[in-house]
């Protein structure tokens, strides 16, 4: 009698009719995410135990049924690969209507995976509310990610596979989970001053929450669509949506700052300075009044910004030292937005001709960019400090 074949050389759909239950799902949720895959979003794809999951990874590999990534031809402890035969034979004889469910699996658990890695890689951004979501009950845990470091790295990782997840979702129509994972998403690439990034996820993350209409989406989504498109120069698309912006928070009573702010953004590109200046001023005021400390620093800073813009460092230097008070005290949480505050407060006290002030904000710009994550920042910071400790900046004052 002939020796059973080894696992190479059995046909695919023996292979596949041996497999347990966790084994054959979590084998079908892996043929529906695209490209190769490292290993935490796997585990997070598959929906199954931290020990389930390893193990059913571990047989599937064993099986030929899951592939290394090589590199010049040499398997290497790389990304994980379905082989396109495996996918074909994964889902052989699968309805679109079981293939979306499937989809949707995958959808869920990445959202969630991807939501938790945003809080832990900047635990002081607030995320939007998952509530009235179109996604069903998660399926991964806290367990696939641990630590800020550890998070910050898997969404770097993986930003291309879930990139094109979320292209997907929202090709489907799933409004909820594309808001909510790009809403994740943002976190990455504001950390990597990824702008690019930022204007694709605009891109498909409002048009989803117009779809579902709901204002506490809505207005955050827009508001964040305004200021990227601003940045980028494209003043009469941000004008048009300020305008909706404006009518959709008018039934709230007196203006919100938010959208004073995003006002006075567009009044500063327009060369109107002072009445942008004068607009922010109320902004802060109006935070200070509310007891909103986090958007009075964030008006703080945008004020402090146009004015180093406009070369006034020490007029700027007022606003950004309160800033920095603030991400030091009640904020003190929040390293990346201290980071940016203590940078344009270094370059403030560096205009007024303040070196060794400026030196000494510019290493806290430094500590608090490294605490954030963001490479950017710190190279930011860094640059600024090689730049003050030239020999054309001896310190003026002792």
């Amino acid at each position: 009698m002939p020796e059973p074949l080894p696992a190479l050389q059995r046909p695919v759909p023996e292979i596949l009719a041996g497999l347990d239950t966790a084994a054959r799902e979590g084998l079908r949720a892996l043929s529906r995410v695209s490209g190769p895959v490292d290993d935490i979003t796997a585990r997070a794809v598959t929906g199954l135990s931290p020990a389930t999951a390893d193990d059913v990874l571990r047989r599937l590999m064993a099986a030929r049924l899951l592939e290394r990534d090589s590199v010049d031809g040499d398997i290497v402890d790389g990304d994980i690969v379905v082989p396109d035969h495996v996918i074909t034979a994964a889902t052989r004889g699968e309805t679109p209507r079981a293939l979306d469910h499937l989809d949707d699996l995958v959808l869920d658990r990445l959202v969630t995976t991807a939501r938790h890695a945003a809080t832990l890689a900047w635990p002081a951004r607030d995320l939007l509310p998952p509530a009235n979501a179109d996604t069903r009950v998660p399926c991964t845990g806290p367990w696939t990610l641990e630590e800020p470091e550890q998070a910050r790295l898997w969404l770097d990782r993986a930003q291309p596979t879930l990139m094109t997840v979320l292209r997907g979702a929202a090709a489907r129509g799933r409004h909820h989970a594309v808001v909510l994972l790009a809403d994740a998403l943002h976190t990455p690439a504001i950390l990597n001053a990824d702008t690019a990034t930022e204007a694709d996820l605009v891109e498909l993350c409002l048009p989803a929450a117009r779809a579902l209409g709901d204002p506490a989406l809505l207005t955050p989504i827009a508001t964040r669509a305004t200021r990227r498109w601003i940045a980028d120069g494209d003043l009469d698309r941000a004008r048009a949506l300020l305008v909706e912006l404006t009518q959709w928070t008018e039934r709230d009573g007196d203006a919100n700052p938010e959208i004073l702010a995003i006002q006075a953004s567009l009044l500063a590109a327009d060369g109107e300075h002072d009445t942008a200046l004068a607009l922010l001023d109320a902004v802060v005021e109006a935070h200070d009044q509310a007891g909103d400390a986090r958007g009075e620093a964030q008006a703080l800073i945008q004020t402090g910004l146009l004015l180093l813009a406009l070369d006034r460092p020490g007029t700027a230097v007022g606003p950004l030292a309160r800033a920095v008070s603030l991400f030091h005290g009640i904020l003190a949480g929040d390293h990346y937005h201290r980071g940016r505050a203590a940078l344009a407060l270094a370059h403030a006290q560096l205009g007024c001709g303040f070196i060794t002030a400026a030196k000494s904000t510019a290493i806290l710009a430094v500590e608090a960019m490294t605490a954030a994550g963001s490479a950017p920042g710190v190279d930011a910071a860094r640059k600024l400090i090689t730049t003050i400790t030239t020999p054309q900046s001896t310190p003026d004052i002792p």
